[in-house]
């Protein structure tokens, strides 16, 4: 055997043996022995075929405060899963933070977990560069587009813009349906445009720095020419629509998307901070309404059956931390919160 062999037989052995270290039985997508994933620490139990993503944990905690019998875990990596019943449905509201890695790990390892289709709606925030989207609106882009920095070929310019990918025309639908229901706030609501995904909040945003040598400004004019009905920009959804594109045929994953315009780039305005408030509260049951009704093109999937039977139940243990084992033993452990129950 060569050097070069042994070496990579070496570190391939050596891995194996840190991953068993930690307790993880797979090295694709790392799963402990309870099938919990590297870093949500969700398994098939914890995580429904309905899910809304967030960027904001107090966002999370706001939209979860609808589910019934909700069971919640944090992991060591700070990503929050609550799992509970809304209309007697299994749904999970999930956050890990915000960006595109923090949106990929979500992705694959729900989907690793979860059998059958899943339906997943983003409910973020945004910046406006449309003119006709104002400040406050809730706008739910069919159309999603990826902008990075270019640090790889000069002669295409400073950065790169893909071609536009969708999001589940029907899902879309019923969650511009129940936002605009919900008059109770009077949410304005911007459909049909596009939403520019970002590698950075900063530079792939227009934002210019004097204390870097480089030219950003020029972005938004570049996306609006090439793409008029550019309407808002983030940091996530173009690589939630993207994803389910790529999804598998056994493995649908059907989306769509909800985000607040907290400011206007062109106009220079900013929301207020209450109204912000209003719609996380609002607009989150709206969505929860919408992910509810969505009905799978396949069928429901048994897993729902199954969610819906543990979580009928009430629970009294919530599991609210789970760690990487620690020193030279192959063991997890977890932190539980017990909840007395109420005597009659």
């Amino acid at each position: 055997m060569c050097i070069r062999d042994r070496v990579s037989t070496q570190s391939t052995w050596g891995f194996q043996r840190k991953m068993q270290h930690l307790g993880m039985t797979s090295i694709e997508i790392p799963l402990d022995g309870e099938g919990r994933t590297m870093h949500m620490g969700a398994n098939k139990n914890e995580v429904a075929n309905r899910m809304i993503i967030v960027g904001d944990f107090e966002r999370c905690n706001v939209v979860a405060e609808h589910l019934t019998n909700a069971k919640r875990i944090e992991s060591k990596r700070k990503f929050l899963t609550i799992t509970g019943l809304y209309n007697g449905i299994p749904v999970s509201v999930v956050c890990g933070g915000m960006g595109v890695s923090i949106t990929d790990f979500i992705i694959r390892e729900a989907r690793e977990v979860v059998p059958g289709p899943m339906a997943i709606v983003r409910f973020g925030s945004c910046g406006i560069v449309h003119p006709d989207v104002t400040v406050g609106d809730i706008i739910v882009p069919d159309q999603a587009i990826m902008v990075q920095q270019n640090f790889f070929d000069k002669t295409s310019g400073p950065f790169l813009i893909s071609e536009p990918c969708s999001g589940c025309p029907e899902l879309n639908a019923l969650t511009a349906k129940h936002l605009k229901s919900a008059t109770v706030a009077k949410i304005s609501v911007a459909t049909g445009g596009i939403v520019a995904s970002t590698d950075s909040f900063y530079a792939s945003q227009g934002r210019q720095s004097s204390s870097f040598d480089q030219e950003c400004k020029g972005v938004i004019p570049t996306i609006a020419k090439k793409y008029p009905n550019h309407h808002i920009f983030e940091m996530e959804t173009f690589y939630l629509y993207k994803l389910a594109e790529m999804s598998a045929k056994d493995k649908k994953i059907y989306t769509g998307c909800a985000c607040i315009g907290l400011f206007h780039r062109i106009k220079e305005k900013i929301v207020e901070g209450y109204k912000v408030k209003v719609m996380e509260i609002v607009g989150g049951k709206a969505l929860l309404d919408a992910i509810t009704e969505f009905k799978f093109p396949e069928k429901e999937p048994e897993n729902t059956a199954a969610l819906i039977k543990l979580f009928a139940k009430k629970q009294f243990l919530s599991l609210i931390h789970i760690s990487e084992p620690t020193r030279r033993y192959a063991i997890s452990y977890a932190v539980f919160c017990l909840k007395k129950k109420k005597p009659h």
